[in-house]
């Protein structure tokens, strides 16, 4: 999986940075540096034809053959199978617990000036934390709710910067100052997002950090609503009371 996700990320992000700078960017440049621009974007559009062309060869190859075959007999035989689902809300609980402790612990959540690779990986861990949320609701019945709505913005507001500091890096190749008015442009995109991750970080730490009346945990507090199998049992109970009722 991760080798399918490089080869669609090389395409997906040349889309974004395309995407930026035609519909976001390009209307606020003038003069003949938004000619220049045109020219930029002209360039990215055959570097992404390229990199398509790559991915439709990698997608025909056996690799991938394989990976969908063995993700077919998964579904056909998944690991947690009826009867099993107790387990399974263990496993997946000591996932999103898992997860949030590397969110929680990354220098990223606290320094005043991360780094754009710090901010990458911390990308990267609350991408994964709001899949582990995602999937323990699909699979438990328990959807923690207002998390995974914090973990949805924390990640969207990582990929934009990202995506900004990706096009901020093809500029620079070309020299400083040679995009005067589009790298200003640039500059204030990434900060509007920067602010807005400010905030989407006090939102997630004041969710996960005990009260100031309450004695420190390391651990984030939405950890301690593990599903046990007891707590499955009475939240499908009720499930199936509500459903009787309606019916």
């Amino acid at each position: 999986l991760r080798w399918l996700a490089r080869q669609l990320g090389l395409v997906r992000d040349l889309d974004v940075r395309i995407a930026l700078l035609a519909e976001r960017y390009l209307p606020a440049v003038a003069g003949r540096e938004a000619a220049r621009v045109d020219g930029l974007v002209a360039e990215l559009v055959a570097e992404r034809r390229r990199a398509h062309h790559r991915l439709r060869k990698g997608l025909s190859r056996p690799r991938y053959r394989k990976l969908r075959g063995a993700l077919a007999a998964w579904v056909r035989l998944p690991a947690f199978a009826d009867g099993e689902d107790a387990g399974a809300a263990r496993f997946m609980a000591d996932a999103v617990e898992r997860a949030a402790q590397r969110v929680g612990g990354h220098e990223a959540m606290h320094d005043r000036h991360p780094t754009a690779s710090a901010l990458h990986a911390l990308r990267i861990a609350v991408k994964r934390m709001r899949y582990a949320l995602d999937f323990h609701a699909d699979t438990c019945g328990l959807a923690f709710d207002a998390e995974r709505e914090v973990a949805r913005d924390l990640q969207d507001c990582l990929g934009e910067m990202r995506d900004h500091d990706l096009l901020f890096a093809r500029l620079a190749a070309d020299g400083a100052g040679s995009w005067p008015q589009l790298s200003a442009r640039v500059a204030e995109g990434r900060l509007k997002l920067w602010r807005r991750f400010l905030q989407v970080r006090r939102r997630w730490l004041a969710r996960t950090l005990p009260a100031p009346t309450v004695a420190p945990l390391e651990e984030p507090r939405f950890v301690h609503l593990e599903v046990t199998p007891v707590q499955l049992r009475l939240v499908r109970s009720a499930q199936a009371e509500a459903a009787r009722r309606s019916a």
